[in-house]
């Protein structure tokens, strides 16, 4: 257990984890929790980064070629619908036993 003093100039880490494991992992995972995440932020910045950079510069090579357009002229003809067959009448009933 800590002393008082101790408590008060202890890390919260070191207070949560007092007369526990801490060679379990929990408290290094705990401890560089803060490092991992900048490392995390910087690398999906770097990434994003790098999407856009490579966009603009394909934006940009494309760019300089000229594009055309050719719009060719097509001639429809009309079509011959066949109107669906009328559903079948439904089957007789049968007549009732007296």
């Amino acid at each position: 257990m800590m002393n008082m003093n101790d408590i008060l100039q202890a890390d919260v880490l070191d207070i949560i984890f007092d007369g526990r494991n801490k060679q379990y992992g929990a408290y290094q995972l705990r401890k560089s929790y803060n490092r991992r995440l900048v490392i995390a932020m910087a690398a999906m910045l770097f990434i994003c980064l790098l999407v856009m950079a490579g966009s603009v510069l394909a934006k940009n090579v494309n760019s300089k070629k000229a594009q055309v357009i050719t719009v060719e002229d097509y001639n429809l003809t009309a079509v011959d619908v066949v109107p669906p067959l009328p559903p079948p009448p439904p089957p007789p009933r049968p007549q009732p036993r007296v």
